[in-house]
């Protein structure tokens, strides 16, 4: 038997994460054996730049709030000259973040 998801998830069948386990956006792994992971990441949008842009004419500041890994919302947010950013967010700590 296998499993594919996330690190908890995995874990239920695979065992203890081993301590190198690297940040990703899924784990494969089973029958006590971590297997694989695998990283996914999208590039900005085409129109993202202009779209910072003119919120930072606006004067204000954007953020990123993801339910996305921390290594690819970071990612982005470097392309796009964001500072602020939180990943791994549920739709309701985004709500939250942005109630703040």
């Amino acid at each position: 038997r296998l499993r594919i998801g996330t690190a908890a998830y995995v874990a239920e069948l695979a065992g203890p994460a081993p301590d190198s386990l690297p940040g990703a956006s899924a784990y494969l792994g089973g029958e006590g054996r971590w297997l694989a992971t695998f990283a996914f990441g999208d590039a900005p949008r085409e129109q993202a730049p202009d779209a910072v842009a003119a919120l930072r004419a606006l004067g204000l500041e954007p953020r990123i709030a993801s339910g996305d890994h921390a290594d690819a919302v970071g990612a982005t947010a470097r392309q796009l000259g964001i500072a602020t950013w939180r990943a791994r967010l549920l739709p309701e700590q985004k709500l939250a973040w942005v109630r703040e």
